[in-house]
């Protein structure tokens, strides 16, 4: 049975940029990786860690460009909104088994 859902091409991110984190992740990737060679392909690089936000079907340049601009029109707001909680990794699958990421455990404000 042919699906007619639109699926998610595009997302929103944040990019994790603290120091200590990436140092954390990249030295957990490393032990992963000399345990179990075969995930080095799942991996990022620690300059490509990220939080996703959400996920969007973007069909052609016009969704683009209003998502952009949607996006650059509410960036006071979201900036004003951010959670200040803690997120928790909670344990690890694969996107499509080609990404590797993380399931995260999130408080209420990170809604």
């Amino acid at each position: 049975m042919a699906s007619n859902a639109v699926r998610a091409n595009y997302f929103y991110c944040v990019r994790l940029t603290n120091p200590a984190i990436r140092t954390a992740i990249q030295d957990a990737l490393e032990w992963m990786v000399d345990k179990e060679p075969q995930y080095k392909n799942f991996c990022y690089t620690p300059e490509m860690i990220h939080v996703t936000l959400c996920e969007v079907a973007l069909q052609n340049e016009e969704d683009i460009s209003r998502a952009a601009e949607a996006l650059k029109s509410s960036e006071s707001v979201l900036r004003q909104n951010l959670p200040s909680s803690a997120l928790t990794i909670k344990g690890i699958t694969t996107f499509n088994n080609i990404v590797m990421i993380a399931d995260v455990e999130y408080q209420e404000d990170f809604r």
